[in-house]
C-alpha cells in the first residue's frame, strides 16, 4: 500500500510572496500624549439635564459604537498628527478651543459627577496657574471631547464625551429630545 494514499498532497513552498503595501517611512515620535488616566471618561450622566440642558447619555449601543469609532479613527489620529495646531487655536481646527469661562463650572461639575472620588482631590482653580486648561475638541459631526490639556507636557486627559454638543448649545446640532436617552456604556458593560 502506498504511503499517504487518499490524502491531498501539499506542495513544498520555497518562498512566500509578501503582498504588504509600501508604507511611508516612520515619522519621528509625536510629542503629544492622549492620556486616559481617569478610566471613567466614557461614562455618562443625565444629572444636569433638567437644570443645565446637558446630558451625555446615548440613544443606544449603536450610537456609542459610532462615536467611539469617530474618536479612534478621526480625533486621535488628528491629535497625534497635528496637536500643535489643534491646541494653538488654528482656524483649521475651529471646533477645538479652551472651554469658555461661562461653561467651566458646568464642565467641572459634570467631570466630578462622572469620575466621583477619582478626581475629588483636583483643585480646578489652580489648573491655569500650572498651564493646564479645560479644552473642548471637535473635528467632525457633533461629538466633542472635553478634557484637560497640559501645555507643558503636550498631554490631553479626556474627562468626558459631549456626545450631543450640549455644552455649547447649537441650533444646528441640538434638535433631538436628549432627555429620553438612557444608554450608558459603562452601566451596560458592567451588567448594570
Amino acid at each position: 500500500m502506498a504511503k499517504n494514499k487518499g490524502q491531498a498532497r501539499v506542495p513544498k513552498v520555497t518562498s512566500v510572496p509578501l503582498n504588504i503595501p509600501r508604507q511611508e517611512p516612520l515619522q519621528e515620535k509625536s510629542e503629544f500624549y492622549f492620556y486616559p488616566y481617569y478610566p471613567k471618561w466614557i461614562n455618562t450622566t443625565d444629572t444636569f439635564y433638567k437644570k443645565n440642558g446637558f446630558t451625555n447619555r446615548l440613544k443606544d449601543a449603536d450610537e456609542f459604537s459610532n462615536n467611539i469609532t469617530e474618536i479612534t479613527t478621526v480625533i486621535l489620529p488628528a491629535l497625534y498628527k497635528d496637536f500643535s495646531n489643534v491646541f494653538s487655536l488654528s482656524p483649521q481646527y475651529r471646533h477645538c478651543h479652551p472651554v469658555p469661562q461661562d461653561k467651566r463650572k458646568l464642565v467641572e461639575a459634570v467631570s466630578r459627577e462622572i469620575h466621583g472620588s477619582d478626581i475629588q482631590s483636583i483643585n480646578f482653580e489652580e489648573l491655569n496657574e500650572n498651564r493646564v486648561e479645560w479644552w473642548y475638541l471637535g473635528f467632525k459631526n457633533n461629538l466633542r471631547l472635553v478634557g484637560l490639556y497640559n501645555k507643558a507636557n503636550s498631554c490631553f486627559y479626556p474627562m468626558f464625551i459631549d456626545h450631543h454638543h450640549l455644552i455649547h448649545e447649537s441650533q444646528y446640532y441640538n434638535q433631538s429630545d436628549y432627555g429620553k436617552y438612557d444608554y450608558c456604556p459603562l452601566v451596560s458593560y458592567n451588567g448594570g
